[in-house]
């Protein structure tokens, strides 16, 4: 099993819910952001979501370009308000 830390950000979004009863193991819900740490051989990736940290399934979520980045910068309204204040 081969681990290999990331040196840039990767993000990803959840396709489905994620329930897991190993406390080692990071659940999320569908649609979750979800800042991937590590990925293994084995298809099983670290990530972080919501304050947690665990392992979860890669084939449970869609790895983010710059294109869906920036439509849910557009579809969030508190990032748009900082937006606004940053040009004052």
């Amino acid at each position: 099993m081969v681990s290999e830390t990331l040196d840039i950000q990767v993000l990803v979004r959840a396709m489905y819910d994620y329930e897991s009863e190993d406390a080692t193991n990071l659940t999320f819900k569908k649609d979750d952001v979800i800042q991937v740490l590590a990925q293994l051989d084995s298809g099983w990736w670290a990530g972080h979501c919501q304050g947690r940290q665990g392992w979860f399934p890669s084939n449970y979520v869609q790895v983010l370009g710059d294109d869906d980045l920036d439509s849910q910068d557009e579809d969030d309204p508190e990032q748009d308000g900082e937006d606004l204040d940053a040009r004052k």
